[in-house]
Parts: C-alpha cells; sequence; structure tokens
C-alpha cells in the first residue's frame, strides 16, 4: 500500500521519526478541567535524543525542512499580496493555520486541519466570517475600514480559541483579546424573520384561496410528531385518488376524500370548504384510529376512523 502525500507531509515534520523525543508539546490547563491545551511557550519544552532507533536520519530531516521553508516563501510571496489573512490566523486548539474557503458567495476562514481532513480532527475549531474579521481587525487596530498594508504592517498573527477569543499578536509584543464582531448575527436573523413572516403570511393567503391542499401542515402524528404527507395512487382505470400518511411506520393511512367528509361532520358543512375550515380548524392529530380536531378557538372534537386503505390492483402477468 502507497502512503498518501498527507501521510508521507506528516511524518517528514516529524522529529520524533529522527529518535529524538520532544515533550511537553502540550500541557493540562487546569487539574479540574484536564483540558488540553497547545504549549506555545507557555511552558517548558523537554528534548531527549537517542530515544530510539531513528527512521529518518537527522540530516535528511533537517533537509526536507529547509525544503518546507522554501517552498513556504515562495507560496507566501505568492499568496500574501491576495488574502491578507494568508498565515496570519492560527487555530489555538490544534496549531494549523486558517485556509479561506467559501459558503456560496461568501467567504470564510476555517481551520486547516479541520477543513482538509474533517471536522472530528480539530472539533473545537471555528469559522470566521471574512466581512465579520475585517471590521473586527479594523475596530482593533482603529482604522475606519480594514486595510490590508496597516494589518500586516502590525499584526504578527491572530490566535482563534473560539468567536469570543480573538487573541491578537502585534509584532511590537504586546496582545490583545477581543470577541469576534459578527455582522450578520442581527441582520440575518431580522432578515430572516421578516422573510419568514411574509412567507408565512402567502402560504396562508393561499390556503385560504383554496390554491394549496387544505390539509397540508394541519394533520399531525402523536406518535413522531411530524406533518403528515400526501401521496396519490393511480388505478387501472387512470383514475386518481389522494391520502395522507406520515413516515413513521405502523401509521394509519386516511384518504382526502374521507377527511372532507369527517371535516364536513365536524364543522356542519354540506360541502367541504377549505376557507371555513382553515378559519376553523387549527390541527387534526391522528391517534391510532382516532383524529382529534383541535379548534382555532381552543375547543376539541375527537372522530374514530377505520377505514381500511388497500393496495391498487396491478396487472395480471
Amino acid at each position: 500500500m502507497v502512503p498518501s502525500g498527507e501521510v508521507v507531509r506528516t511524518t517528514a515534520k516529524n522529529i520524533h521519526y529522527t529518535g529524538i523525543l520532544l515533550l511537553g508539546q502540550h500541557y493540562s490547563e487546569s487539574p479540574l478541567t484536564h483540558k488540553q491545551m497547545k504549549n506555545n511557550g507557555e511552558r517548558p519544552l523537554y528534548l531527549v535524543e537517542d530515544a530510539h532507533e531513528p527512521i529518518i536520519s537527522k540530516e535528511q530531516f533537517e533537509a526536507v525542512q529547509q525544503e518546507f521553508e522554501r517552498r513556504r516563501v515562495i507560496s507566501t510571496r505568492w499568496n500574501s499580496s491576495v488574502y491578507p489573512f494568508t498565515r496570519k490566523i492560527v487555530c489555538k486548539h490544534c496549531g494549523t493555520n486558517y485556509r479561506r474557503g467559501r459558503t456560496g458567495k461568501y467567504p470564510f476562514w476555517g481551520c486547516g486541519k479541520a477543513t482538509l481532513e474533517r471536522k472530528a480532527a480539530c472539533p473545537k475549531s471555528v469559522p470566521l466570517d471574512e466581512e465579520s474579521l475585517m471590521k473586527t481587525c479594523a475596530s482593533v487596530l482603529g482604522t475606519g475600514e480594514f486595510d490590508p498594508d496597516v494589518f500586516k504592517a502590525n499584526v504578527d498573527r491572530i490566535e482563534v480559541e473560539d468567536r469570543d477569543h480573538l487573541h491578537f499578536h502585534f509584532k511590537d509584543g504586546s496582545k490583545k483579546t477581543v470577541e469576534l464582531q459578527n455582522i450578520w448575527r442581527k441582520t440575518y436573523s431580522n432578515e430572516r424573520k421578516k422573510q419568514a413572516s411574509a412567507y408565512q403570511r402567502d402560504r396562508d393567503n393561499v390556503r385560504k384561496l383554496g390554491k394549496e391542499k387544505p390539509f397540508s401542515r394541519v394533520i399531525k402524528c402523536s406518535t413522531c410528531g411530524g406533518n403528515f404527507h400526501s401521496f396519490e395512487r393511480k388505478y387501472l382505470d387512470g383514475s386518481k385518488e389522494r391520502f395522507w400518511r406520515c413516515e413513521h411506520p405502523g401509521e394509519v393511512t386516511i384518504r382526502n376524500s374521507d377527511l372532507e367528509k369527517i371535516s364536513c361532520e365536524v364543522l356542519n358543512m354540506e360541502e367541504f370548504d377549505a376557507g371555513q375550515f382553515d378559519e376553523s380548524i387549527k390541527s387534526i392529530h391522528v391517534i391510532g384510529k382516532t383524529l382529534k380536531f383541535e379548534f382555532r378557538d381552543g375547543a376539541v372534537t375527537y372522530r374514530h376512523y377505520n377505514k381500511e386503505v388497500k393496495k391498487p390492483c396491478r396487472k395480471s402477468q
């Protein structure tokens, strides 16, 4: 089996394969929480030479590190002018640089380990919206708008613990911890509320006009709490019939025509009227073979449904 490129890169960057052990790379934050933290100089590191038989010689390891550094410089030369946050944002949990991604038309920055491998590789990492990140940097640096040149000249790196703790490390040695100024949190919430309200009004208006199936989102399953969904059956004579059922196994299947007849009985209607039904009935809960009608004024009535729905006939071979 040929190892993947990622396995080779990981092996080439791990000093342990040279027979040297680097101890103390992680430490426990507290004896109470036992939270593991990456050691970025807060605690001493211990180097143990000739701890075991090496797989890679020290000369090869040093040569590979020099090649990695040469390629990093070339990559930085090409990309730093495009994205000012490249190699500037570091995940505090795993030490990996953040990478730029895109969700639709909105760019974001996420932990490289979680992005390239999987979320489970760094479960505590959080993605950052680029516009919110720019606004936060502008606020920290005291500029009205985000200035890439000012950012590069003053900020050495940003360590991301979570959205409430962005640790800015400046080139003069000072540090500052701030909260991400999420520009989408309030705007998105209000916008979504308006869209949801408008959508609900449109749905209600369509139902009142009778252009939509009047039992949609009205029939509830008492077992799983979900809505009943409609489907059609086509018979050999070309006729069609609509039914309602829940995806939960074992639930009763109800004919649409029977629902209309029972609703007429409950509401004292000679013929089924979708508008009157919508104004009067809030929901219908299916409890076994019992239909519980809940009115909008709070009243409740029950009806029994025991008609068996047979499978459609198939043509004989």
